[in-house]
């Protein structure tokens, strides 16, 4: 149960949240009445818009009940430079605050590699290891099938997730290009079911490749969530260069 109170124009209302009943003023962009829900380009944002950072599109697949999926924010400061502050946070830059998120994602994964490792000790021949979360630890390769040598083949374990229709998930699986850039930046595989993100990667040469050996690759590396894997105003970075410096906000009318 919560409450909620709007101030506009001398007028003043207030909204009530059940858990299972959400008020369509407390919603906002069923409001038309005091809100207007917009995108805008980031350095047309205004102090008091209400708006979302994302996490990374696999965080809250890697977590047990993790919070941190999202951080709601509001614009506190655009000049001398953006500030936002969330539930709980000082003003933060957008820089700022996708550290913070990043380092909680890296954390949960973590977690994840700790429960790999312990799974292969114990001798286990599962193929998939459910942890309690919203996703599946995976083994991809047999192996027999594997590209890594024995030894490493602890890469071949995979977090798994069934597509998510809030991430436009098997959108991005059905374009070439959307699925090779989520790839690119994100980690994120996905096949036309499912969506993986690695826990480990191939440590690479000078020259990008892979390390080998007698044609396997003989060198691994934990994956490392950095801020550039992080859309941030969207779950996925957008195919279209010109929407990835857009936010959607939540705008009181005046």
């Amino acid at each position: 149960l919560g409450s909620y109170i709007n101030n506009v124009n001398g007028k003043m209302r207030i909204a009530w949240l059940y858990l299972n009943n959400v008020s369509e003023f407390l919603a906002g962009q069923k409001d038309a009445t005091f809100f207007k829900y917009i995108k805008v380009n980031v350095g047309e944002v205004q102090i008091g818009d209400q708006l979302l950072v994302f996490n990374h599109p696999a965080y809250d697949k890697a977590t047990v009940g993790g919070v941190w999926r999202l951080e709601n924010a509001i614009v506190v400061s655009v000049y001398p430079k953006l500030l936002l502050q969330g539930h709980g946070t000082h003003p933060l830059t957008f820089g700022t605050m996708k550290k913070i998120v990043v380092g909680l994602f890296n954390g949960e994964v973590e977690k994840l590699r700790k429960k790999v490792e312990s799974h292969i000790q114990s001798g286990s021949a599962a193929t998939t290891i459910n942890f309690g979360g919203r996703g599946t630890l995976v083994l991809r390769n047999s192996p027999a099938a594997s590209p890594f040598r024995p030894g490493v083949q602890k890469a071949d374990w995979w977090l798994r997730w069934a597509h998510d229709s809030e991430k436009d998930d098997a959108t991005i699986a059905a374009d070439p290009a959307k699925k090779l850039l989520a790839m690119q930046i994100h980690k994120v595989d996905y096949d036309a079911t499912f969506g993986y993100f690695p826990l480990w990667e191939p440590a690479l040469k000078a020259d990008k490749t892979p390390v080998k050996k007698q044609g396997k690759i003989s060198k691994i590396q934990n994956v490392e969530i950095t801020s550039e894997m992080i859309a941030g105003w969207t779950w996925s970075l957008p195919l279209d260069v010109k929407d990835r410096n857009k936010a959607v906000v939540l705008r009181a009318k005046i």
